[in-house]
């Protein structure tokens, strides 16, 4: 997969695995469901607008017909033509294992569905096309021994937009949600965190220059709410129990094709 997917995947198997162990354990109870909290949200919320942002910066070459920073990466076959669904399909599962023996294992998944359209119906080409939906889910397995303990993760995701072509640009918009399970059990105690992160944005991206517009991450109780001021900057404020964040973040923006 491209690079903002693995961030998004490993960024969040991180955090999950460091928000539970880092609790406080109850040394009676053999379980222990983690609550998210502000600054676990707020990190998370972070990797999602890092996603939505390059989800922007991808759209003016995949509006042209270029799905190279869509899939997976060069080495792979990217997204191919579909007749029976009339759009652009694809998908992969890949296994993976580290150490020897392996102390880690898993398996990334992704499936992309791109449709060009205009007002006579779905089109192979872009060229005359007036809109292009993207649908993507992608998720991802791992399961880790060691020292320490016993780690697990599973990640959902899936996201879709509606780009609209209009005069020197494209109008985005899109949703999108992921389900994140983590545990990790170290001597007799399991500590698990479940966690639904839900997004949207409606941007304005230029073909040449930065996307202007808002958009929004729900991670649990707390909401971050963000805007693009076409200057390249992503404005954000996180608001949720007993915390509030806010900052900038820095926006790919486009140069043309």
């Amino acid at each position: 997969m491209k690079s903002w997917k693995i961030i998004l995947l490993t960024g969040i198997f991180t955090l999950a695995l460091l928000a539970v162990a880092g609790c406080e354990s109850d040394p009676v109870a053999p379980q222990e469901t983690v609550d998210m909290d502000g600054e676990a949200a707020e990190q998370w919320s972070r990797q999602a607008i890092g996603m939505i942002n390059q989800m922007a910066a991808s759209v003016p070459p995949a509006s042209q017909g270029d799905f190279s920073t869509l899939g997976p990466d060069k080495s792979v076959e990217g997204p191919t033509w579909d007749e029976v669904q009339m759009a652009w399909v694809l998908d992969q599962t890949e296994t993976f294992s580290e150490g020897d023996p392996p102390t880690s294992t898993g398996e990334t998944r992704i499936s992309l569905w791109i449709q060009f359209r205009n007002q006579e119906g779905p089109m192979q080409v872009p060229l005359g096309a007036t809109e292009m939906e993207y649908r993507e889910s992608a998720g991802m397995t791992i399961h880790s021994e060691g020292d320490q303990g016993v780690s697990d993760l599973e990640f959902d995701l899936s996201t879709g937009m509606v780009v609209t072509y209009v005069e020197n640009g494209y109008e985005m918009d899109g949703t999108g949600q992921a389900q994140i399970t983590a545990s990790v059990t170290s001597n007799d105690r399991t500590e698990n965190l479940n966690l639904t992160m839900t997004w949207g944005l409606d941007l304005t991206t230029p073909t040449v220059g930065c996307p202007s517009g808002t958009a929004f991450v729900q991670a649990g109780a707390y909401r971050t709410e963000v805007q693009y001021d076409g200057q390249g900057n992503a404005n954000w404020t996180l608001t949720g129990p007993n915390y509030t964040a806010s900052g900038i973040e820095i926006v790919p923006c486009g140069s043309g094709m």
